[in-house]
């Protein structure tokens, strides 16, 4: 059985452009996180700190660097594994729609992706496994929305860094001349 994805996008492409995206993305929405909680009066390490106690439970006491350096961690982790989802799931194609490239999946399925992130995490996940942070979460739901719409945004830049990661791939090949004129043939057909 063949699924509808696309089999001709290295692993590797998928992997590093998730990562890479999603490292990017979770930088970006983890700078809104710290100045939200600027914004609110508090410390801007504070939403780490509570990430890092839905991991460590109660030995998470203040803001203190391991916890904090912990929480910033989780977090990363976490934005590159939905960076790598991100990446699969646009290499995927949509059934009737045979001319789609990734690049128009990724503009409209980063906003919808970052969204479905927000409910799961809002409603799904977040409340068994981490109250404290689902607590903090729920005090803002719009604004974390908003981040989680920003953090699918950011993701749409993954086909932009595949191409760039195919690009340097194919240079560093012995076969560079035969993956240019490959490409050149797909082209003109």
């Amino acid at each position: 059985m063949v699924d509808s994805c696309d089999l001709d996008v290295p692993r590797e492409e998928i992997l590093s452009s998730g990562v890479i995206s999603g490292i990017l993305a979770g930088l970006i929405s983890g700078l809104m996180l710290a100045f939200q909680a600027v914004y609110h009066e508090l410390s801007p390490l504070y939403p780490f700190q509570l990430i890092a106690r839905g991991v460590f439970r109660k030995h998470v006491l203040g803001i203190q660097a391991p916890w904090v350096f912990s929480g910033i961690l989780i977090h990363l982790i976490l934005s590159a594994g939905l960076g790598v989802l991100f990446s699969k799931l646009i290499t995927c194609r949509i059934p009737g729609d045979k001319n789609q490239t990734p690049g128009d999946r990724a503009f409209v399925s980063g906003a919808l992706f970052g969204s479905a992130i927000w409910l799961v995490s809002m409603f799904g996940f977040l409340p068994a496994l981490n109250p404290a942070f689902h607590a903090y979460q729920s005090q803002y739901p719009g604004a974390w929305f908003c981040f989680h719409l920003l953090f699918g945004s950011v993701l749409m830049i993954t086909p932009g860094i595949r191409a760039w990661i195919f690009k340097v791939h194919s240079k560093k090949s012995l076969h560079y001349g035969e993956a240019q004129k490959t490409q050149e043939r797909k082209r003109a057909a």
